[in-house]
């Protein structure tokens, strides 16, 4: 397991089974999530711009979505990373984690 060394945890996905993000009426895949904070793959031009305010909707494979209000922090090649103003909830990151290590479990 990769040591974690952020103030919060992130829940890493495989591109198969990422949740989606929804920003200025795209779709992209997200790489990573936290209670305060996403990383998401892009592959066109990028539209987005360093500290830019963006609504966004985060949706996981369970059909939860939650309504986002979020800052860009970061453009790197392919991945951008948003801060959230309000947090998702701790109860959901956690579930995401769960449901990551049953699905690899059960493949083994």
């Amino acid at each position: 397991m990769v040591e974690q060394k952020r103030e919060s945890f992130r829940v890493e996905y495989p591109s198969s089974l990422c949740p989606k993000i929804l920003l200025k009426n795209k779709i992209y895949n997200v790489f990573d999530v936290s209670e305060f904070g996403i990383k998401f793959h892009y592959s066109d031009a990028c539209d987005f711009e360093l500290d830019e305010l963006v609504s966004a909707e985060i949706i996981f494979s369970d059909n939860d979505s939650y309504d986002l209000e979020t800052t860009i922090v970061r453009i790197d090649k392919y991945y951008v990373s948003v801060k959230l103003l309000t947090p998702l909830p701790l109860s959901k990151i956690r579930s995401e984690h769960l449901y990551l290590i049953q699905f690899f479990s059960e493949k083994k």
